[in-house]
Order: structure tokens, then sequence, then C-alpha cells
């Protein structure tokens, strides 16, 4: 495939709106929610002392991680989680459908840089919804409880995480800031 061809695939995966659902105040997409998750990884890469090279891994899937989302759309966690059998579809279209479209993009991690990946991940919906509900938008609240249910299975590998983690459980009890 040639660059041309390759950038193409990577502008329609990070067009895709996220979180169609839930009602949200300003627009959210793949390409913002990429961008963002790949800086909070920097982040929390520096704090954890992750090599360079695994860094680079890093970025490189977080900046990628939701184009395959173009061929599925963005299929709510709440889906996923009701129906495993319809994540699990999802996961295998996805990762085959990676495979043969986005050849740089690292499939394989250590336990420390995927545990890594998904908490910047969670982070950054965890920060959009605080920015929702900062504008008034109650209806990302049950989305921000789930990301801190899920976030507090990655703060035990990931130092930096519970920063956020507590940031999170103290905007659902204080409202916003």
């Amino acid at each position: 495939m040639n660059a041309l061809e390759q950038v193409k695939i990577y502008r329609r995966g990070l067009n895709v709106t996220r979180m169609h659902t839930v009602p949200h105040i300003r627009h959210y997409d793949n390409g913002g929610h990429s961008a963002s998750a790949a800086l909070i990884a920097l982040e929390l890469c520096k704090l954890n002392e992750v090599e360079p090279a695994q860094e680079l891994d890093i970025i490189k899937y977080m900046l990628m991680h939701d184009v395959a989302e173009q061929f599925v759309g963005d299929v709510p966690a709440d889906v996923k989680r009701i129906e495993p059998d319809i994540k699990s579809i999802l996961d295998a279209v996805e990762s085959n459908w990676e495979r043969k479209n986005l050849p740089d993009k690292p499939l394989e991690m250590s336990k420390l840089c995927s545990s890594l990946c998904k908490a910047s991940d969670l982070i950054e919906l965890g920060m959009f919804c605080v920015e929702e509900l900062n504008m008034g938008n109650k209806g990302v609240t049950h989305v921000l409880q789930n990301v801190i249910d899920y976030l507090g299975a990655h703060t035990v590998l990931v130092k930096g995480s519970y920063q956020f983690l507590t940031y999170f459980q103290e905007v659902l009890l204080d409202g916003s800031k």
C-alpha cells in the first residue's frame, strides 16, 4: 500500500464520531481522542520510565488505536459489556482489519505498556467527561463512573494513573472542577 492510501485510511478512522449514543455538548471524534490519549501516554511514559523504543510503540499505538472503527463504528462500551458476543466479534473484525491495513501499529506489548495504553485511553475519555460535566452535561456521569471503575484495574501497574482516578472520583462527588 502506498503512503497516500495509508494516509486516507488514517484520516477516515480519525474522523469517526465517538460516543454517538451519549448526549454530548461538543464534538468528539477519534482524531481528537487519539491525539489527547497519545499526549497522556507521553506523560505516563515519563513517570513510568518507559524505554524510548517502547515509548515510540506506545505513541504509535495510541494514535492508531481506534482507526479500525471506520469499518465498525464506535460501538459503545455499554453495548460490549451487555453483549459479550458482540464484543468478541467486533474485536476479531477490528484485529483482522488492523493486520491488513495498519502494518505499523504495534500489536504486541509488555503488560506495563499495554496497561499504560489502556490507562491513557480511559484517562482521555474521563477528561472529556469532566469537560462535558463542567458545561452542564450530566448525561456523561455514567460514562465517567465506568472510567473510574475500569481505570482502577490499571492504577496498580501504571504510576500516575491514580492521580487521575482520584480526580475523577472527586469530580463525581463534588460536581464540576
